[in-house]
């Protein structure tokens, strides 16, 4: 059997109670799914061989995802669906290879049922076994057949009641809310004392019925010993998948806990100021690596040599031991990983430098955004009409009184709380100057205007 196990995972909350379900199926059973969850779960080892989807969240958080779905059958992993999203996704994806059970599941697919509502259920936490708080449409819908069938009311007031509970917002369907919006819009009192009396031994849940199957053609599927899932189709890899594995990386081990990645967006979101400047940083990333796909840039070792060079040295990771720190710290402690996240760095930067004129030009905008633009505007004004009026303006270098060394360790001790680069060249072109000499020039005409306008400089 290599490397597949006899292993089904499950996701179950409100349809069906745990104890019912490991009465027809041993196996483990995981909580409702929401985002991400199918994903994780094909990370478990042993992989399981087959998934069941029942249960998943869609209101209060986000739903799972049809791509991760796939991704799992892609992997070789069954995926069985009833009751609730489990059907609706089964219907969805049935040509893609994911298979339905369940009337639920029938309905759906044969047109009779339409809208999510049907199945929709607002249920309690985890602790009380994730307790239904209201009817599903498709429960009721079931409930009213087996009413009528049995002679407790007749087809017209079944008629009626499912029109009066189809109407009614999901979160409020019950049977008492039921009856009373019965009773105010005219159904005889007559037509409801049976049922309000044959309700609650009477009453039947579908969805339970459906989830129940599903684990029955569980247990007779993983009776026949199968093989892997064989797909029609190929995995597409795509950034949003890459956005969505991301979301959903199951938890990183911590000393005292875990971490999330969730979890962690959290701390920078409950801090504005930072996540929104984080949010625009991450959206120039995002655009430069979908210029570098586009454009097919890459780098080449020796271009990312030169750069792991300069990074290294821009956070003070000048010690093997300063580097394996860092990496640990920040997670990437694998070879694969950091070599992987150092490249997208560098060909971050390469599509920065080819696209220095665009950038440049949306720079200015920024400013303005941001409100810096108007000062430093007329700081630029000043300082080119107090060297013009000096005749310092255009002086060169090579005629002042500073030589191009001393310029330099000058900036550098004016910013010698950042690790800058060393080199003058790499320097120039990490703060996007066209050359050195353009920088030795601004260089100078900061210099002499500082001293003009008796502004610090510090000449030790």
């Amino acid at each position: 059997m290599g490397r597949w196990y006899v292993t089904v995972c499950v996701f179950l909350g409100p349809s069906l109670g745990r104890a019912a379900a490991r009465d027809t199926l041993d196996a483990l059973y995981l909580p409702p799914a929401g985002h991400g969850d199918i994903y994780r779960a094909t990370l478990l080892r042993p992989k399981p061989r087959v998934i069941g989807l029942v249960d998943g969240f869609f209101r209060h958080q986000p739903a799972v995802r049809h791509k991760e779905i796939l991704w799992a059958m892609s992997e070789g992993i069954h995926v069985f669906g009833a009751a609730s999203i489990g059907a609706l996704r089964a219907v969805e994806l049935a040509d893609f290879g994911m298979t339905g059970i369940g009337r639920v599941f029938d309905d759906f697919q044969a047109g009779v049922l339409e809208d999510d509502d049907e199945v929709a259920v607002d249920h309690g936490p985890a602790e009380l076994g994730y307790p239904p708080l209201n009817e599903a449409m498709v429960d009721i819908r079931a409930t009213l057949d087996r009413a009528h069938e049995q002679g407790i009311i007749e087809a017209p007031c079944a008629a009626a009641l499912t029109a009066i509970a189809k109407r009614q917002l999901y979160a409020r369907r019950g049977y008492p809310a039921l009856l009373d919006a019965a009773a105010a819009q005219g159904i005889a009192p007559a037509d409801l004392v049976g049922l309000r009396a044959w309700l609650p031994a009477g009453r039947r849940s579908q969805k339970r019925d459906d989830a129940l199957a599903l684990l029955a053609a569980l247990r007779d599927f993983l009776a026949t010993d199968p093989p892997p899932l064989a797909v029609s189709y190929r995995f597409e890899r795509t950034e949003a998948w890459d956005a969505d594995t991301a979301f959903a990386a199951p938890l990183t081990p911590m000393d005292g806990g875990a971490l999330r990645r969730e979890h962690l967006l959290d701390e920078i979101r409950l801090r504005p100021e930072q996540h929104k400047r984080l949010r625009q940083e991450a959206l120039a990333f995002a655009l430069a690596r979908r210029e570098a796909d586009r454009a097919g840039i890459a780098v080449s070792p020796q271009e990312m040599q030169d750069f792991l060079r300069c990074w290294l040295h821009e956070r003070g990771l000048t010690s093997p031991a300063a580097l394996v720190a860092w990496r640990e710290a920040n997670h990437l402690g694998d070879d694969l990983a950091f070599n992987a996240f150092i490249a997208e760095q560098a060909r971050t930067q390469k599509v920065t430098a080819l696209a220095a004129d665009l950038i440049e030009a949306r720079m200015i905008d920024v400013l303005q955004q941001r409100g810096d633009y108007a000062a430093l505007a007329v700081r630029a004004v000043e300082k080119q009409q107090a060297l013009l009026t000096s005749g310092l303006a255009d002086l060169p270098l090579a005629e002042s009184d500073i030589a191009a060394a001393d310029l330099l360790a000058w900036f550098r001790r004016e910013h010698s709380h950042r690790n800058l680069p060393v080199d003058a060249e790499q320097l120039a072109t990490a703060l996007s100057f066209v050359s050195v000499d353009a920088f030795y020039r601004a260089l100078l005409r900061e210099y002499r205007y500082r001293e003009l306008t008796s502004l610090k400089i510090d000449h030790a």
